[in-house]
C-alpha cells in the first residue's frame, strides 16, 4: 500500500495531467486551480494512513490509472486530427494559391474576412477571378450570407449585405467548401470542413 509521500505525488501528478489536458482543450488553468486543490486533500483523506478505507483508496488508484489513460489516448489521437488537419489545409491553400480550387456559383462555402475572425457559412452568387501565373488567383468571390434556423438548416439571410472574399488574401486563404445538401428552396443542411483553421 502507499505511503502518504506517494499519494501527494499522485496527487501531484494527477492535478499536473489536469492542467495540461485543461491547456490543450482550451481552459485556464487558474479556474481549475481550487479543483486540484480539493482533490489533493479528498486523496490524503482517503488514504488507510489518514484513515480512509484500502478500498476507497484502490478504487481512487483506478480511478486515476483511467483518466491517465484516457486522457493520453484522447490528447494523442486529438494532436493526430489536428496535425492532419493543419496539412490538409497547407495542401488546400497550395491548390488555391495555384489555381487548381475556386468555388463556383451555387456552392456552400465558410469563409471569414481576416485570419482570427468568425468563419461564416454563405453560398456563392458569382466569381470574378483572373488567374496570373506569376502571382496566383486576382479578384473576388461574391457571397450571399446564410443563418441558421431554429431546425438546424441554413436559410439565405435576404437582409445581409452581399458580401466578398478573396480566393487568396494578403494573410492566406479564407474560405472553403462546406458540405451541404439542398433540402428545400434555398434552404441548406451544412456541415463545416474537416479543419478551418482559428
Amino acid at each position: 500500500m502507499a505511503g502518504a509521500k506517494e499519494v501527494l505525488s499522485l496527487v501531484i501528478l494527477i492535478s499536473a495531467l489536469m492542467d495540461v489536458a485543461f491547456v490543450r482543450l482550451g481552459f485556464h488553468i487558474r479556474s481549475q486551480r481550487g479543483f486540484c486543490l480539493r482533490s489533493l486533500s479528498e486523496a490524503l483523506e482517503m488514504h488507510p494512513d489518514r484513515g480512509g478505507s484500502a478500498e476507497a483508496f484502490r478504487q481512487l488508484l483506478e480511478a486515476y490509472t483511467f483518466l491517465r489513460r484516457s486522457l493520453r489516448r484522447g490528447l494523442q489521437e486529438r494532436g493526430k486530427r489536428l496535425k492532419e488537419g493543419r496539412e490538409k489545409w497547407k495542401k488546400w491553400e497550395e491548390e488555391v494559391e495555384g489555381g487548381q480550387e475556386l468555388a463556383q456559383e451555387g456552392d456552400i462555402v465558410y469563409w471569414r474576412n481576416a485570419q482570427g475572425e468568425p468563419w461564416q457559412v454563405a453560398l456563392v452568387l458569382a466569381v470574378q477571378v483572373v488567374y496570373e501565373p506569376s502571382s496566383g488567383p486576382h479578384g473576388w468571390i461574391y457571397l450571399q450570407s446564410l443563418i441558421q434556423t431554429s431546425d438546424g438548416t441554413f436559410d439565405a439571410d435576404e437582409e445581409a449585405e452581399m458580401e466578398q472574399v478573396e480566393p487568396v488574401s494578403l494573410d492566406g486563404v479564407n474560405w472553403a467548401f462546406a458540405s451541404s445538401e439542398e433540402v428545400g428552396e434555398h434552404a441548406w443542411r451544412v456541415s463545416p470542413p474537416e479543419y478551418l483553421p482559428p
